[in-house]
């Protein structure tokens, strides 16, 4: 039997590192318990407003933030009494205070952090705002030039893309305040190369025996994008719907709709952005004293980190 008061262990990050992958992957164990509602962020917003300067958030995606210790309480409902219970929210990495917030209100809890190669993890965090037409600037340069303003009015911290990836802090914050035993961190790189080894090491790190989840599955990924949307009412109307959406709905059959939604989306769109090899190569220079002390801190061999990007890859 196992307390349903709170979590028993949190996938904290990094956003665009893998964190929806290894959500889906433990979603299917028999033995585990995560909420639908993926990133729900309570340790960030507990007991507070969610800020919203900058473009407004996803509205599905905001309504899965939980700021109240019973919604939050609420979120395993469902599970078993003989299920151990989790969720994944990346910004509890990011966030200064999370790691204190969470060890107060559960010492024991077990976290799981995933970190990717901070300068593709900055691309890819744009790129997921371009794709969902959130991100106004249309060229990386342009978003990173403009990052420190934004960071100081308040923006989301989803558009704080370069300080990010400053991971070494960040994941100090965790070692401070839990043991180790209780941590377990990752990167992006092994959860491409070797999955079965990673899902193997996170059974093994929550006590629970392997199964076989379905690996071939990729999610929430901005690579290989040729074209993106043009931000603007079009594509919120063709995102999250509309009045008119409403209406085609009602008269038009299913196939003349998909067809019209496409012939929309191809309409409203331009060629996807691309990662130049000098932005890379500054981004590299930027995190390099950071992917040290990270290397340092942690353990981990990060020296993969330090070569160059494939910048074909990313696009």
């Amino acid at each position: 039997m196992y307390d349903r008061c709170m979590p028993h262990f949190l996938i904290v990050g990094a956003a665009k590192s893998g964190t929806t992958l290894l959500w889906y992957w433990l979603r299917q164990h028999s033995r585990i318990f995560l909420p639908a509602v993926k990133e729900p962020h309570y340790f960030c917003f507990a007991e507070q407003g969610v800020p919203h300067v900058g473009p407004e958030l996803d509205p599905f995606y905001r309504a899965g933030l939980v700021t109240t210790r019973d919604a939050y309480e609420n979120l395993w409902d469902k599970a078993s009494s003989d299920q151990i219970c989790g969720e994944a929210s990346p910004g509890y990495l990011y966030f200064p205070e999370t790691a204190a917030r969470i060890a107060a209100a559960n010492p024991k809890c077990r976290i799981i952090a995933i970190l990717r190669n901070p300068a593709e993890r900055a691309f890819s965090q744009y790129m997921h705002h371009v794709r969902d037409g959130y991100e106004t600037l249309e060229t990386f340069e342009d978003a990173l030039a403009a990052e420190n303003a934004r960071h100081k009015a308040g923006w989301w911290w989803g558009y704080h893309y370069r300080v990010a990836g400053l991971y070494a802090a960040q994941w100090q914050r965790y070692c401070d305040v839990f043991a180790p035993e209780q941590r377990l961190l990752l990167t992006h790189e092994d959860l491409v190369a070797a999955p079965q080894g990673c899902y193997r090491k996170i059974c093994n790190f929550l006590g629970v025996a392997e199964e076989a989840p379905q690996f071939s599955r990729r999610i929430n990924e901005t690579a290989g994008l040729k074209r993106v949307p043009v931000p603007g009412p079009l594509q919120n109307m063709l995102r999250h719907g509309s009045g008119l959406t409403l209406l085609a709905n009602k008269l038009l059959p299913k196939d003349i709709r998909i067809g019209l939604k496409k012939t929309l989306q191809t309409f409203n769109s331009h060629a996807a952005p691309t990662l130049a090899s000098e932005t890379a190569e500054q981004l590299q220079r930027y995190y390099r004293h950071d992917i040290e002390a990270l290397a340092k801190l942690s353990g981990l061999d990060l020296s993969a980190w330090h070569a160059p990007i494939k910048v074909l890859a990313l696009r």
